[in-house]
């Protein structure tokens, strides 16, 4: 529901409604639970105690409320519950099954508009009618108690079915029926168990062993066999494509400080010849000592690449992070290596370690420590 005024606004929750009857008034709670949140004209919760007045009417303008209390409520962020009832008794008569509405009013405002129905939870839609047993202390009917608390009739006996009469003789007994025709054959009873396996009979006498015959003498051997002529030779193969020059490229202790912009470093390259066209595998491996910053970490991008500006942000990715919550004073050393293919036709072809530091830059400490690269050729 919404505030008429532009003060404070209230967004209300569900609301449950328990269903009170006399007959059942010591058994069920004659309060019910309403919740909500309160929001000033900024939109912000409101916090803090408030007065909220409750009202119930049975239309949804206007009107003489028929119940009306008012509480003291704290409120956190702005959310708040109530139990109504508490501080003025609810009379249960005003809930005959007629639509009510509920009214708020916070503080000296004006009561909130539009009024909330009053609506039932789902169960409560059977409360016109008893399912199921019943426990009642006694039965009455407008007004007339016709079952009393012993369980009794106590109301009019007009209607009620009188006593059972005496049995009657019982009369002759008539003709047998036919017989009426054959049942189906029942199912056929399960196998009865095995009986017991008999006794093994008396094992027979071992006969005598022969005797053993003499071992016949060894044959000789006979002459090899003459060898068998040469086969033709085979073909000469093609001739192979010319080995790849490898050439290894390492620089040491170099004092080539990494920056912010991706560049060749510690002139680490390496330079081969493709006879024919193939695959040329680089590898490289870097070793690096990093300072450090706190509170950002140290992120290295290394690539191999065709130029001098081919970073990891193209090729070749690598990241090494350091965690930001390493000593300002401390440095590390980080080792990458890396592998990089190219498809080439035949000619000569130089490829270069590349890198930068792309976070936790230290300006003439962030340095190549060692590096070296290799290149391999092959046709396929």
């Amino acid at each position: 529901m919404k505030r008429s005024k532009t003060l404070l606004g209230i967004l209300a929750t569900a609301t449950m409604m328990v269903a009170v009857t006399t007959a059942a008034s010591a058994a069920v709670p004659s309060e019910f639970t309403q919740q909500g949140r309160l929001f000033d004209t900024a939109g912000d919760p409101v916090e803090g105690a408030m007065d909220f007045t409750f009202a119930i009417y049975s239309s949804a303008s206007g009107g003489t409320a028929l119940w009306t209390e008012t509480q003291n409520i704290t409120l956190a962020s702005g959310f708040f519950s109530a139990i109504l009832g508490e501080v003025t008794t609810l009379d249960p008569s005003i809930f005959d099954g007629a639509v009510l509405y509920l009214g708020v009013t916070v503080g000296t405002d004006a009561e909130m508009t539009p009024r909330q129905a009053l609506v039932s939870v789902p169960y409560a839609l059977m409360s016109d009618n008893a399912v199921g047993d019943i426990t009642p202390t006694s039965v009455s009917i407008n007004g007339t108690t016709v079952i009393d608390s012993s369980g009794d009739w106590v109301g009019s006996p007009t209607g009620l079915i009188g006593p059972t009469g005496p049995a009657g003789a019982d009369g002759a007994t008539g003709p047998a029926g036919a017989t009426g025709p054959a049942g189906p054959a029942g199912p056929t009873g399960p196998t009865g168990p095995a009986g017991p396996t008999g006794p093994m009979g008396p094992v027979g006498a071992t006969g005598a062993t022969g005797a053993t015959g003499a071992t016949g003498a060894t044959g000789a051997t006979g002459p090899a066999g003459p060898a068998g002529p040469a086969g033709p030779a085979g073909p000469i193969g093609p001739t192979g494509p010319a080995g790849s020059g490898i050439v290894v490229t390492s620089t040491s202790g170099s004092t080539t400080y990494l920056t912010t912009t991706c560049a060749q470093y510690a002139g680490a390259q390496v330079t081969i010849t493709a006879p024919v066209a193939g695959k040329v595998v680089v590898q490289a491996g870097a070793w690096m000592r990093l300072a450090h910053v706190v509170g950002t970490a140290n992120t290295v991008q290394v690539g191999i690449g065709t130029t001098t500006t081919e970073c990891g942000t193209v090729y070749d990715l690598v990241y090494d992070t350091i965690p930001s919550a390493w000593p300002t004073a401390s440095s590390i050393d980080r080792h990458f290596a890396l592998t990089r293919t190219f498809t080439v036709a035949a000619g000569t072809y130089t490829y270069y370690l590349n890198g930068l530091m792309a976070s936790g830059y230290v300006a003439n400490t962030d340095l190549f420590w060692y590096a070296n690269m290799t290149a391999t050729f092959s046709s396929n």
